[in-house]
């Protein structure tokens, strides 16, 4: 019994059923109303138009009238205002059902708003890095290897960068064939490193400067590869 009833409460809760509810009480309530709009209002009208006609008694008497019941008769009047009545109805309900339906219309025709504008990609900064090497070395050391790392770690991050590796020597040590060829073995020296981290290598563009450039004032900075990632 109370599974029963609880199958009963769900049912009478769905929103179907409570619509369909209140759309028959609507419905009755507007019944009266159409119905009190023809008797009382547009009925008495046209028959005063036709000759103050009362509809409600227009009737065909079928055989003899007997003593003690009514007459038979055909109610065409009454039968006439049926057809007003439901023709009334009909038409609201015709009006009704075109109103929503231009309403909804008009909402699937409104136009979506406009996408808003993808926010402008935010450029990073340059990443300069230098790579010091010892004396007439073109090895990495390990110790150097982190500013490597963070080139690759820029790189990665931004895949549309790409870096520019320079090789220099000093200019206190050695001759300017063997500081050529150095600072070329270290340019590709940092260059095989940064391939070797999977970064392509048509995203590094390699130069070797020799002693012709020192970029710091103390000599031994000099040997070095200097990275410009952007």
């Amino acid at each position: 019994m109370k599974k029963l009833l609880e199958e009963f409460k769900a049912f009478v809760m769905r929103g179907n059923v409570l619509d369909m509810a209140v759309g028959v009480i609507i419905a009755g309530a507007f019944g009266k109303i159409v119905t009190s709009l023809v008797n009382d209002i547009l009925m008495p009208v046209i028959g005063m138009i036709i000759g103050n006609v009362d509809f409600s008694s227009l009737e065909i008497k079928l055989g003899e009238p007997v003593e003690g019941a009514e007459q038979a008769a055909i109610r065409y009047g009454m039968f006439i205002q049926e057809i007003v009545n439901f023709l009334i109805i009909a038409l609201c309900i015709f009006i009704f059902i075109k109103v929503v339906t231009s309403l909804q219309k008009k909402k699937e025709e409104a136009p979506a708003p406009a996408p808003e504008p993808a926010p402008a990609p935010v450029k990073a900064e340059p990443l300069t890095r230098s790579v010091f090497f010892l004396i007439n070395s073109a090895k990495v050391r390990q110790s150097e290897m982190v500013k490597v790392q963070e080139v690759v770690d820029f790189l990665n991050a931004n895949p549309n960068a790409k870096v520019a590796i320079t090789g220099y020597a000093d200019k206190g040590t050695g001759n300017k064939t063997i500081n050529t060829r150095l600072s070329k073995q270290r340019a590709n020296a940092v260059f095989n490193e940064l391939v070797k981290k999977n970064i392509p290598a048509n995203r590094i563009v390699k130069d070797a400067k020799g002693d012709t450039v020192q970029p710091f004032s103390v000599n031994d900075e000099n040997r070095v590869v200097i990275c410009i990632a952007e």
